[in-house]
């Protein structure tokens, strides 16, 4: 089982807004900390993207990450 970290971004801060219909590219600053990327040899990051007044899920995304010395590979599946 991997480690479990939680964090969380507005929208806005990791994509363009407004967000068109389409496409959409997410980038997320520092993911993983020093000690994170030392530490662990792979990670299960659950995207859940949710609309705040309602708090309903929007959509969701997982990576499964795994860590071998500085370079990572990453397989991305989009429900």
């Amino acid at each position: 089982m991997f480690p479990v970290s939680t964090k969380s971004y507005s929208l806005c801060d990791i994509t363009a807004c407004p967000v068109a219909p389409g496409p959409i590219v997410l980038t997320l600053p520092n993911i993983f900390t020093p000690r994170e990327k030392r530490t662990a040899i792979g990670y299960t990051i659950i995207i859940s993207i949710t609309d705040k007044p309602l708090k309903e899920s929007m959509m969701c995304i997982l990576f499964v990450v795994k860590l071998t010395g500085h370079a990572s590979m990453i397989n991305q599946v989009t429900e």
